[in-house]
């Protein structure tokens, strides 16, 4: 499942933008931290992957959900 799919999941489960948004932010969060903490990845591969959820979280939620 992609960064896109879940975003957009959390914010067509939830009740309200609100709720979706706190939620997804988490998500956003740990992803982060998994991906920079991960040895698996390179410095290249955490770059790609931190952009793509950068712009996942950003399609589902412009402008930070503000």
């Amino acid at each position: 499942m992609s960064y896109l799919e879940i975003f957009t999941d959390y914010r067509l489960g939830s009740e309200t933008y609100g709720d979706a948004l706190m939620i997804a932010f988490r998500f956003y969060i740990l992803a982060v931290g998994n991906v920079l903490e991960s040895p698996h990845f390179t410095d290249t591969e955490r770059i790609e992957a931190l952009k793509e959820l950068h712009v996942a979280f950003n399609n589902v939620f412009p402008n930070g959900g503000v």
